[in-house]
This record gives C-alpha cells, structure tokens and sequence, in this order.
C-alpha cells in the first residue's frame, strides 16, 4: 500500500499497486517515488526531458528512475 499527500480530495488516500497501475496514460498519470503517489499528469506536458520519459514510469514505482 502506498498513499497519497498530493492528489486531491485524498486525505493521504490509500493506493494498491494494481489501482496505481491504472494510472498510466497521458490524462491521467500518477508515479509513486518513495511510498508516496503523486498525480503527474499536468506536468507531463512541460516537462524539460520530454513526456516519454514520465510516461515510461506512469503507474509505477519511480523511486529508483
């Protein structure tokens, strides 16, 4: 399990692995970096290594990338 301070209304909401998988495309696009879920999806556009790099890790575990 792994939770969330940064999406919105979540009140550190609780994620499985498996719905965080779910979230793996460009409109909507969440990465977990050090047990902690963040929504990425409006900076997939700006950021500076292009979007395929994010897309790469969207649903997934990023801690280590």
């Amino acid at each position: 399990m792994i939770t969330s301070p940064e999406i919105p209304n979540s009140s550190l909401k609780t994620f499985t692995w498996e719905e965080l998988s779910k979230h793996n495309t460009p409109d909507d696009a969440y990465v977990a970096v050090r047990g902690s879920v963040y929504d990425i999806t409006n900076f997939i556009n700006r950021h500076p290594g292009g979007e395929d790099v994010l897309l790469m890790v969207a649903g997934k575990d990023a801690t280590q990338v």
